[in-house]
């Protein structure tokens, strides 16, 4: 069984709409067994009404594939995504997280600054000696947000577009559930 792990913090539901989706895609490998985790507010908790578990670092290192999804706050991964993020310190002592993959996603308002904040996700991963997989851009056309790096919701999109950022992230989720499945085995 491949173990994969899709966390994401999210303030609007873009990000957690694109979660939903790599978690779909990634699901849809044969033997690919998903779970998502909603990464904990650093401020009062918002109600969010579903039974989406938070996130912790034992997830992460009983992961083969791990997805991080973030809103994009002036170029970079919010304070939330961050925070949790600098939490795994002891993961990165015991090399927890060496040889896994990892995939980045993102939500923004405008896309600007969202290759930044992806490419931030992808320099942690890299720390912990994650084997990075980028998103699969070229397996859906269409408009819409959406980056060689990982897909993106952009707030401005319409509906049409909206529809083609969850395509590209279902992608996105089958692609991380292939690889770690693949890299599993050499482990």
């Amino acid at each position: 069984m491949t173990r994969i792990a899709i966390i994401f913090d999210s303030a609007t539901g873009r990000t957690e709409r694109l979660a939903r989706a790599l978690s779909d895609g990634a699901a849809e490998v044969p033997g690919a067994e998903v779970t998502l985790a909603r990464i904990a507010p650093l401020g009062p908790a918002a109600a969010h009404g579903d039974d989406v578990p938070t996130a912790t670092a034992a997830l992460l290192a009983g992961a083969d594939g791990i997805a991080i999804g973030t809103p994009v706050h002036l170029g970079a991964p919010s304070a939330a995504v961050m925070a949790f993020l600098a939490a795994t310190g002891r993961l990165w002592l015991e090399q927890g997280l060496d040889g896994r993959v990892g995939t980045a996603f993102a939500g923004a308002g405008s896309g600007g600054g969202s290759e930044t904040a992806l490419s931030t996700l992808f320099s942690v991963m890299a720390v912990h000696g994650m084997i990075i997989v980028p998103g699969a851009p070229r397996s859906v056309d269409g408009p819409g947000g959406g980056s060689p790096l990982g897909a993106i919701a952009l707030a401005s999109s319409p509906d049409t577009a909206a529809e083609t950022e969850l395509a590209r992230a279902r992608a996105q989720g089958a692609r991380l559930a292939r690889v770690a499945g693949a890299l599993r085995a050499l482990r």
